[in-house]
């Protein structure tokens, strides 16, 4: 394939120019990502049951993910997984942006129902 550079992206017709070169970079870009991605990120229903783990690892990316987003710090995930580095965490990223989870997200008030206090007022007529 040739390089994108290679190409005036530029098209001109009567009074209007448009230069597509920002995009075609953007797209590189972002392709490269996705191809680092794949390379640091497999699934293989052999290991862990087909969860997108590292290469070489049975360490899911959900488990490393969700522990950095509960606000665990890095540099302990890295005590546990020594060989994570920032590429892996952006490359996990990227995959779980890529590949979102099927069906319908589950919702915290779904699982957690909130729960409600229920008053009765009960009257009863004195005995007469």
């Amino acid at each position: 394939m040739t390089h994108p550079d290679k190409f005036s992206w530029e098209v001109v017709n009567y009074s209007v120019e448009v230069d597509a070169m920002p995009y075609v970079v953007e797209v590189s870009a972002r392709a490269k990502d996705v191809s680092d991605a794949d390379a640091l990120v497999v699934t293989s229903p052999d290991v862990m049951g087909g969860a997108a783990v590292f290469a070489g690892t049975r360490v899911p990316i959900d488990i490393v993910l969700g522990s950095v987003a509960a606000g665990v710090d890095v540099q302990r995930l890295k005590v546990s997984c020594p060989f994570l580095t920032e590429a892996h965490l952006q490359a996990a990223r990227v995959y779980e942006e890529m590949r979102p989870r099927r069906g319908r997200p589950r919702r915290l008030a779904e699982i957690n129902p909130p729960k409600t206090c229920r008053v009765t007022k009960v009257v009863r007529r004195a005995a007469e």
